[in-house]
């Protein structure tokens, strides 16, 4: 028989061992976590049905979240998720409001050992690949804020799936799954199982299905990035070569028609002012003007061109000419006089003519011209454009500028589109570059019509035949006469100096008599190589007084 002493100490230890157990039962029970069990399955039209029950362990929080998903991003494209007849339960008991359609998430206060279902029905996991297969890409186990110690499920499909795949893990640092088989002795479901898993960490699966199987659900839409902006498929490589092609057939032609309107090759085309004609004469247009012919040169009004003009009316018997000294200096200077002609005169003339004071000298005159150069140059083009040799004034910017502009700003607008919602931005560049040489280029257009190129690619002919063609022979002041007359086209086209110097040539003789036209009178009568020397002073002088008016360019 056992002692009460005995008896005591036995009783002591039962207790231990009782209050042992205890603690670490209770200790368990503190490191018990969430469980969760998945059962889904596919339908043939795409859609997923979804039943998750969780089982709460004593680490779980007071609010249970769950977010369901509403995007899923793959490959530059956005597939959309919808959820219908979402259902929440607590303890078999449905919550109204635990679900958040506008935030796609679950949100309801639990406790530990709590029992939640969750319920709905998926459509958008499905998508058609680029084999023309159907796949499934779906998050059995979404987003939560829940330590789960064990999750199993499985997910029903359609007989026919090709492959299978299960992964857990954060969306960016996926591996697969503790274990997952399916297509095992004809069953098609995928089973799996995952032992543990941080909150914010999900579990993907993903299947695949011969084409015709299951209905693709998809909502697809792209996501920008510069990778899918600046693509280079097939379709953006063509497109790229074909803003090319037709750009340059575009600039190509454009060029063309600019080298016609600037340049003749055929010699036939040539228009040479003034004309050596087959009788050894030289011709003049009575409505062409040096002015013109100078301002057709260049596309501007030069002070070579005014002095010109200037000489061309004294010529045509408007103006006279008067040489005179300047006191003190030693240079010389001329007296402008006005003279009547019933020789017809062009607006721009008249201007001219009307900027001049009667006995008025030249340095005044170039020094206080009151005729604002820009006017004058107006003139010359109105002049220009009534014989047809230009389509606009010479100093204006083709209208074809504006529209390569206009082109240019589309084009950048073009490209911006391009790069937000498409994958041709290259092509779009492509636009941009023809656009830029397009500007380029109707800053180089030309003012001439064809008959003005024709005129213009005659003009070095006439250049040369002013300084080869021979004169005609005779007394010396017929030979004078066709000289000056042609001085003045002389002096635009730049053989001025050479055309003098013949005028100096044909009188050598100092028996011969003075030759003074009447609209240029020397200081006293001197022969024709003083003539030469009076009016070459003059064109010298009167361009450099046109330079330095007011600091600037005439």
């Amino acid at each position: 028989m056992m002692s009460g002493s005995g008896g005591r100490k036995i009783c002591a230890l039962v207790a231990g061992l009782a209050l042992l157990t205890g603690w670490s039962t209770l200790a368990n029970a503190e490191d018990v976590s969430s469980s969760a069990s998945i059962v889904a399955s596919l339908s043939s039209e795409g859609r997923v049905d979804v039943s998750s029950t969780f089982v709460l362990g004593s680490d779980a929080p007071t609010v249970l979240i769950q977010e369901l998903g509403s995007v899923r991003d793959s490959d530059d494209q956005r597939y959309q998720l919808s959820y219908e007849s979402v259902s929440v339960q607590l303890n078999q008991q449905t919550v109204a409001d635990a679900w958040r359609a506008g935030d796609q998430e679950i949100s309801l206060a639990v406790t530990a050992g709590d029992t939640v279902v969750i319920s709905y029905q998926l459509s958008g996991a499905t998508w058609r690949a680029a084999d023309g297969s159907t796949q499934l890409t779906w998050l059995a186990q979404p987003v939560t804020n829940l330590i789960l110690g064990e999750i199993e499920g499985s997910v029903a499909v359609p007989l026919g799936a090709v492959s299978y795949d299960c992964e857990s893990g954060l969306v960016d640092l996926m591996s697969a799954c503790s274990s997952y088989s399916a297509g095992l002795h004809g069953n098609s479901s995928l089973a799996f199982t995952q032992s543990g898993l941080e909150p914010g960490s999900v579990i993907q699966l993903d299947i695949a299905f011969p084409a015709g199987v299951v209905t693709p659900t998809e909502q697809v839409s792209p996501i920008w990035s510069l990778n899918r902006a600046f693509g280079l498929g097939e379709a953006q490589i063509a497109a790229l070569l074909g803003v090319l092609l037709l750009g340059a057939i575009a600039l190509f032609v454009a060029w063309r028609r600019q080298l016609a309107r600037r340049f003749s090759t055929r010699p036939r085309q040539l228009l040479t002012v003034p004309t050596f004609d087959n009788d050894g004469h030289w011709q003049i247009d009575p409505q062409i003007r040096a002015g013109m012919v100078g301002t057709l040169t260049d596309n501007r009004l030069d002070p070579i061109d005014i002095v010109a003009s200037l000489l061309d009316l004294a010529v045509r018997g408007h103006l006279q000419l008067t040489e005179i000294s300047r006191p003190g200096v030693g240079l010389c200077d001329w007296r402008l006089s006005h003279l009547t002609s019933d020789d017809a005169l062009l607006d721009f003339e008249s201007d001219l003519l009307d900027t001049i004071t009667d006995g008025q000298t030249l340095s005044a005159w170039a020094s206080q011209m009151r005729l604002d150069p820009s006017s004058l140059q107006e003139g010359i083009s109105d002049a220009l454009l009534a014989v047809g040799w230009v389509d606009r004034s010479p100093g204006r910017i083709s209208r074809w500028v504006l529209v390569a502009w206009v082109g240019l700003g589309l084009s950048l607008l073009i490209t911006l589109a391009l790069l937000i919602w498409t994958q041709f931005t290259l092509a779009g560049l492509a636009l941009v570059a023809v656009a830029v040489v397009g500007l380029a280029l109707s800053y180089q257009d030309s003012p001439l019509t064809i008959a003005g190129a024709r005129v213009r690619s005659g003009l070095d002919q006439a250049a040369i035949d002013l300084g080869e063609r021979p004169l005609l022979t005779g007394p010396v002041a017929e030979q004078a006469e066709p000289i000056l007359r042609l001085l003045p086209y002389a002096v635009v086209l730049g053989h001025w100096p050479d055309w003098l110097e013949r005028l100096q040539d044909i009188d050598t003789d100092p028996a011969t008599a003075p030759v003074e036209p009447l609209w240029y009178q020397g200081p006293e009568e001197g022969q024709v190589a003083d003539l030469a020397d009076g009016l070459g002073a003059l064109i010298t002088t009167s361009t450099g007084w046109l330079y330095a008016r007011d600091g600037r360019s005439a």
